[in-house]
């Protein structure tokens, strides 16, 4: 079995060694950056100081961690630290990219020394020691009241003394629902609420020894916990939906037909227990519930994709012969606390083996058959994807047909356009409707230490000598031979950032469309015959706008189809979803990137290869909030647009102020 948790030694080495850089802040700040800019992400540039958390959200954004251990290892080499690489970042909290900074260009002398005094205490903390804990409480609540910190401290104290501190991000908060039963839920809840509210550095500890001695109950320590919260926030959530049979009689509807249900009542209020209507997801099961006069659960449902902001869209998946009765519901010891406890309202977030039990109380009461949602195979149909992608259906088809007859294909395009997104879902709507997309489908990142080892095999170090250890490509290649019939996909995100010729070898050859056969085996290193069949698929991403980047030689290139992929500020759906949103400063700050790639196609220099892309001002498939918007004009546009014009500074500007005013921003 993988070894987890490898990265505790290595995270307690360097919170040591970062004490010595207090004084040398340049230090820090141009070994971080080298570090993150090695790894293809945004640099601490901007930055005159540093704090240590900000040095740690380095490696600590959300992101495929194969990057982030790019970025440790750069940092362990050149500080010289002695603990061995992890091989994972399991029960780690993230933070948002966007959000991955503790510390800003405008912050103060003293703002900077509260976080090193904070992150000192907290290497030092010694809880018998009251003097101790006296400075970790002063510092804790010195950082917490800091604009834009709140519970984004803990997560921080988190990666420094995973043994003593519980992270307040929303995995950890939001798993706590699944764990614990309601009463004992409803009582911590409560108290995350003052915690969070209260700054206080006591209560904030008094709060981390309440949660250690609830999760020595379940055997469970802060790091396996949060391990956990992180591996069940991509899964499906449970909810219990209200039907007044009056208004909307969810028993009546045909299976497999798509209902709406609005998230306002019919006198245009937001309806009771409103958040779960905006957590709800595509794929997460649903109990139908119709109310009085009958109280029976009669339905399940799935939630499916919707592009209306004012409504969820739910699939009836089957229809109860023999309803569930109130009576039934009340006096089961799993159902009934959650039924009984249940107030006014549409929507409720249940718990997973509440669903289950329902599955449970189904068969007893006589339905011969009972899916089993959250295990059900969903087929991603191409309904959905044009729901989710801004292409239409001639340009889907066209990609299918490419890749089909090609079998490898790179989508190209400029920043923010959607290249990776798209890949996922091109994948996912060309698989058959009854296989596993997790097993199917297996996406890796190049960068330049990326190597064939970590594609196809190599050898590492085992105890006192090597094994050897069989890539990614080739655990699928494998599987896809098994499985002649079932389509398999390779998904290589940003493909030029690594030397692609060496990381290839003689796949160079295999990938092409007419050597996909067991007469065209190569013999490997370690003396076994090795071929690509022809139910494999590589779909590549490419940046053109990274001038920086490895050039993709002929050789490569002439054996992928290439579709570039353009900003669609103009294209109909995304016009559409504009029309949704009421907020001018959107629209202002769309029409000026529309101006701005207008200019930019016009600049001798650059061209369309270097546009801004929608993807900027969209979340989750509509127009983004305005704080998104004005983090992604400070932290992603306005960063571009210094690399394109670096040799004309005042350009650059120029361009930066139009956008912050169209956000309504002011100077940070």
């Amino acid at each position: 079995m993988e070894e987890k948790y490898t990265w505790r030694p290595i995270f307690k080495e360097l919170s040591r060694k970062l004490l010595d850089y207090r004084d040398h802040q340049d230090e820090l700040l141009n070994m971080g950056s080298k570090a993150l800019r090695n790894g293809d992400m945004k640099d601490f540039s901007d930055l005159h100081m540093i704090d240590p958390f900000t040095f740690f959200g380095a490696f600590m954004r959300s992101g495929a961690v194969p990057n982030r251990l790019h970025i440790l290892r750069d940092i362990k080499d050149k500080m010289g630290l002695d603990s061995k690489m992890p091989t994972d970042l399991a029960g780690l909290p993230t933070l948002n990219p966007m959000q991955a900074w503790f510390c800003f260009p405008g912050s103060t002398v003293a703002e900077i020394n509260n976080f090193w005094n904070l992150f000192e205490d907290t290497l030092n903390l010694d809880l018998t020691d009251g003097e101790s804990q006296s400075r970790f409480i002063s510092d804790y609540h010195k950082i917490y009241t800091m604009k834009g910190i709140h519970s984004r401290t803990t997560s921080g104290l988190f990666w420094v003394r995973p043994d003593l501190f519980f992270s307040l991000d929303n995995a950890n908060t939001g798993y706590l629902f699944e764990l614990i039963d309601r009463q004992s839920l409803s009582k911590i809840e409560d108290q995350i609420k003052h915690v969070k509210k209260s700054a206080s550095g006591t209560d904030y500890l008094n709060f981390c020894n309440d949660m250690k001695a609830l999760l020595n109950k379940f055997q469970l320590n802060f790091v396996e916990y949060s391990d956990k919260a992180y591996l069940d926030k991509d899964l499906p959530h449970y909810y219990w939906m209200n039907c007044n049979p009056a208004i909307w009689d969810v028993s009546s509807e045909e299976e497999q037909s798509i209902q709406s249900y609005t998230k306002k009542n019919e006198s245009g209020n937001s309806r009771r227990m409103a958040s779960a209507f905006n957590e709800i997801k595509e794929g997460d099961p649903v109990i139908g519930y119709v109310s009085s006069p009958r109280k029976n659960v009669t339905t399940l449902l799935t939630a499916v994709q919707s592009n209306n902001q004012s409504e969820i869209m739910v699939r009836v998946d089957k229809q109860l012969t023999h309803p569930i009765v109130s009576e039934e519901l009340a006096k089961d010891p799993i159902v009934g606390p959650f039924y009984n406890g249940t107030k006014q309202g549409s929507l409720f977030r249940m718990r997973k083996v509440e669903y289950d039990q329902i599955l449970k109380l189904s068969q007893l009461s006589g339905n011969d058959t009972v899916i089993e949602s959250a295990n059900k195979i969903i087929p991603y149909t191409e309904e959905n994807f044009l729901n989710e992608v801004l292409l239409s259906n001639d340009q889907l088809h066209q990609l299918e047909r490419l890749l089909i007859r090609k079998k490898n294909l790179i989508l190209q395009g400029p920043p923010g356009v959607g290249k990776s997104f798209i890949a996922k879902r091109l994948a996912k709507v060309m698989l058959d409707d009854q296989v596993d997309s997790s097993e199917h489908i297996k996406m890796v990142q190049f960068h330049q230490s990326y190597g064939y080892s970590n594609l196809m095999m190599g050898y590492v170090p085992s105890g006192d000598g090597f094994k050897l250890q069989h890539g990614v490509f080739y655990r699928l290649v494998q599987e896809a031979i098994q499985h002649p019939n079932e389509k398999y996909f390779f998904l290589i995100d940003e493909i030029n950032r690594g030397n692609v010729s060496k990381i290839f070898g003689e796949l160079l050859m295999l990938i092409e469309a007419d050597k996909r056969s067991s007469s065209n085996s190569v013999t490997l290193l370690d003396g076994s015959t090795f071929y690509i069949p022809n139910n494999i698929y590589l779909i590549g991403t490419m940046n053109t706008a990274d001038r920086g980047l490895t050039r993709m030689n002929y050789a490569l290139r002439r054996r992928f189809s290439f579709y570039t992929i353009h900003p669609a500020f103009n294209s109909l759906k995304f016009q559409q979803i504009l029309a949704q949103d009421d907020d001018p400063t959107a629209h202002e700050l769309i029409a000026g990137l529309q101006a701005l790639n207008s200019d930019i196609d016009k600049d001798e220099t650059l061209g369309k290869d270097f546009e801004i892309g929608h993807s900027y001002v969209m979340n989750d498939n509509k127009i983004a909030s305005l704080p998104y918007l004005q983090d992604s004009v400070l932290y992603d546009i306005i960063p571009q647009l210094q690399e394109y014009w670096q040799d004309e500074p005042d350009k650059a500007n120029s361009y930066a102020e139009s956008l912050k005013e169209e956000v309504g921003l002011n100077e940070r």
